[in-house]
């Protein structure tokens, strides 16, 4: 009999989401007081964003729009200052779903994606769940990215056909600047795409951070992916989109599901991008409260690299003569006490948590749980 399920389907390894708060209170017997897992916006969506979901409400027996002609147009407004076309504008179901089809329409038979590892592993399953190869760069998370044997790699691997940078990285939080991707960009073969992942990109305040827009528009072969999960604190609308040259997007686009973005993520978004306030308060809250987290942890003797998202990723100690962080033992730990954290071991960073900024409630709840593990630890 023939295999029912295609060998590289079955050699996914697939993406494990954390549980519902209310499976994890049920299963453990606690209260969870802080969910600091998912680099959600602690601070919630806009009030605006609320308004036009709630007047939008009484139409959800309707179809969406298909095209998402209202919310290209906002998208458009948006960057007006790059010119954006709506035909340079592809509408997802979060940014999961654009980075999928872009794999799906962009790579053949044979054909590579390629990208630092560990970063997203949506890269990964995206390009090895249409049966291609990835090349994985390892990423020296002390040092950040590596351009340079990236570039290599790629000189030397003629199947490559798809780069993937995240800008800040996920799960390690740091970034690249201008110089760094204008050069990289500038040797890169043309025929090769360059897709730029800013889910993160609200929370910058580096002068130095690249104009990826600007870089799509002088080179065609470039794709930049932006969500409302973060920041725009919309997670569970699940709505993000991408720019890039007309060409790309037209063949996305014959892929792209009839009624992929639903009606209140479509509202919702467009409300958002139109609340500067809000972005405001989310990106002044997140300077402040993320200072705190890489100052708390690192004089707790962790060792953190310099985030420029909503969250900071622990990586073992800084006093290299200590044993191995147990990070599965602090995880469960922190579980115990209803801090909810995000294991990387599916990252292969299997000595390393990441942890997303939280309101204060949940911060004091964190900083509680980490001192009652540094303490048992000592005890030991």
């Amino acid at each position: 009999m023939r295999d029912l399920i295609q060998p590289h389907v079955n050699s996914l390894s697939p993406y494990v989401p954390g549980k519902p708060i209310e499976e994890t209170e049920r299963e453990l017997g606690i209260q969870v007081s802080a969910k600091l897992a998912s680099n959600e916006n602690c601070l919630g969506a806009s009030p605006k964003a609320h308004e036009a979901v709630m007047k939008m409400a009484s139409q959800v027996h309707l179809y969406p729009d298909a095209s998402s002609f209202f919310l290209k147009q906002t998208i458009s407004e948006f960057h007006d200052a790059h010119n954006i076309d709506e035909n340079q504008i592809i509408i997802g179901n979060g940014t999961n779903e654009i980075l999928t089809l872009l794999n799906r329409s962009l790579l053949s038979e044979g054909d590579s994606a390629c990208f630092p590892w560990p970063s997203f592993i949506v890269y990964r399953l995206a390009a090895r769940g249409h049966g291609c190869k990835t090349v994985e760069i390892p990423y020296d998370v002390s040092k950040g990215f590596d351009f340079d044997a990236l570039s290599k790699t790629i000189a030397n691997e003629p199947s490559i056909k798809l780069v993937t940078l995240a800008n800040p990285n996920n799960p390690t939080g740091t970034s690249f600047g201008r110089q760094e991707l204008e050069k990289f960009a500038s040797i890169l073969p043309k025929d090769t795409v360059l897709i730029i992942d800013e889910a993160y990109r609200e929370y910058i305040e580096d002068e130095d951070y690249p104009d990826a827009i600007a870089l799509m528009q002088s080179r065609p072969r470039t794709v930049v992916t932006r969500t409302f999960s973060k920041a725009y604190g919309l997670a569970g609308l699940r709505i993000g989109y991408a720019l890039c040259d007309p060409e790309i997007a037209h063949g996305v686009n014959r892929l792209r599901e009839p009624f992929n973005a639903n009606v209140l993520g479509q509202v919702a978004a467009r409300a958002s991008l139109k609340d500067a306030d809000h972005r405001a308060r989310a990106y002044d809250y997140n300077q402040a409260m993320r200072r705190k987290y890489l100052e708390g942890f690192r004089e707790r003797g962790f060792r953190v690299p310099q985030s420029a998202a909503n969250f900071v990723m622990i990586k073992g100690w800084a006093d290299s003569q200590r044993e191995t962080l147990n990070a599965k033992a602090m995880y469960e730990s922190l579980l115990r006490k209803g801090v909810i954290t995000r294991p990387l071991g599916g990252y292969d960073l299997h000595d390393a948590l990441r942890i997303s900024v939280g309101t204060p409630h949940e911060s004091n709840a964190l900083w509680n749980a980490v001192d009652q593990f540094l303490k048992d630890e000592g005890d030991q």
